[in-house]
């Protein structure tokens, strides 16, 4: 029967045997894994007070050399007294994973392995990049993200199906239900949170790498509270709960998507439909609209908008169609890459060409003063883009991007000015 102290420093002997680089490898290292016996690993071995601890380590690891487990290098003259290293035998690893009722890495890259084949299955198109990348890390035996617990098949796999499911959402939901729904429990999904959130950033939406994880889980309908859509203009609509005019209020009406059932319009009668990422920009917009009697549609959207989002922007689409009215639609948000891929995905998942406004060269050289520095690894995100047909309306204001090294928030724009 080991001791707690054996059993740690067996532990300690068998996960530096694993994260070696060459682990995995035919052919066996020369070197030995070791751990130095000195003050930092070990400060009580130290202690002049507490000469019991040395002796009971030192019995201790004579005993893990008896039994083949390890080697003691001791300190010259001083052999059965003071420790200088100890060294893991290789060849007893199976049988110290046995005795620790430990799996090898191996075993626990298999299961990984598994898990992944499992899952991928109910996995949706947009991750599947990511799948095929992790299958090529866990048979290279390579680290693995966050996402992944070796040391748990259940917590690993509950992660990696709340990633596939959140993907797979397609209405708004708090997270207290959200995590409800996937795990009968309501704090769960918090704690795989960012796990999840990593994931994402960095092997499926590079462009959301400046968001927070409160902001990412907003673009797919996951929020903390209910979040309402707030419509600004001469619209009026039929629901299933009555009649909403959206130009009844001085600065419009603020419905929950969820709840928004549109039976018939009843009247639409604007120039222009605006989508808007800020909220103060949303405000000031309207404004602006007053001041200058337009009458445009103005639709607050919150960052990147989700399938709720989406719904709203294609009715009113399809109604701009069936009337064969010539009204353009505008977007207006953030210059930076954040705003450029908002834009790219509004134009892409609805279906409907959204022109920029206040994203041009003019309004930001009129307001660089007021903008944030960004980081060498932005400047190279951002100067990709300059080879992506798809962000040619850019293409214009990324280079000033680039010599200034600033990027400007949406609500630093004052359109009154």
């Amino acid at each position: 029967m080991l001791t707690e102290q054996q059993k740690q420093l067996l532990h300690k002997l068998i996960d530096k045997y694993e994260n070696r680089s060459a682990y995995g490898a035919n052919e066996k290292l020369k070197q030995r894994v070791k751990i130095g016996i000195n003050e930092r690993e070990f400060p009580d071995y130290y202690h002049t007070s507490e000469s019991n601890y040395r002796k009971e380590f030192n019995i201790d690891c004579s005993e893990l050399e008896k039994a083949g487990y390890l080697i003691c290098d001791w300190e010259k003259f001083s052999k059965g007294e003071e420790l200088k290293r100890i060294s893991l035998h290789e060849d007893a690893v199976p049988k110290i994973l046995r005795v620790l009722n430990r799996k090898s890495k191996s075993e626990q890259y298999c299961q990984m392995e598994h898990i992944c084949l499992e899952l991928m299955q109910e996995a949706p198109r947009e991750l599947h990049t990511f799948y095929d990348d992790m299958l090529q890390q866990i048979r290279n035996i390579n680290p693995l993200p966050s996402i992944f617990s070796l040391k748990s098949e259940d917590e690993t796999r509950r992660a990696i199906h709340g990633l596939n499911q959140l993907f797979l959402n397609d209405k708004e939901i708090t997270m207290r239900k959200w995590s409800i729904k996937l795990y009968n429990d309501s704090k769960e999904f918090e704690y795989y949170g960012k796990r999840i959130i990593n994931v994402i950033k960095k092997y499926v939406s590079p462009d959301k790498e400046d968001m927070d994880e409160k902001g990412i889980l907003e673009t797919f309908g996951v929020t903390v509270k209910p979040l309402m859509v707030k419509i600004y203009g001469k619209w009026v609509i039929q629901t299933d709960y009555g009649k909403i005019d959206f130009a009844a209020d001085r600065f419009g009406i603020g419905i929950h998507p969820e709840n928004l059932s549109i039976l018939n319009t009843e009247l639409l009668d604007v120039k222009a439909i605006v989508t808007i990422e800020n909220e103060t920009s949303y405000y000031d917009y309207i404004e602006y609209c007053h001041s200058n009697q337009l009458d445009h549609l103005v639709v607050y959207l919150g960052g990147f908008h989700n399938s709720a989002r989406r719904k709203i922007l294609v009715s009113i689409s399809e109604c701009v169609n069936a009337r064969k009215m010539d009204v353009n639609f505008f977007h207006w948000g953030d210059i930076d890459l954040g705003g450029m891929f908002i834009y790219k995905r509004l134009c892409e998942d609805t279906g409907i060409f959204f022109t920029p406004i206040y994203m041009d060269p003019k309004t930001y050289l009129k307001f660089v003063e007021h903008g944030s520095p960004i980081t060498e690894t932005y400047i190279q995100k951002i100067s990709a883009l300059l080879e992506k047909n798809e962000f040619s309306m850019f293409h214009d204001v990324i280079p000033l991007i680039l010599n200034y090294k600033r990027k400007i928030e949406q609500e630093i724009v004052d359109i009154n000015m």
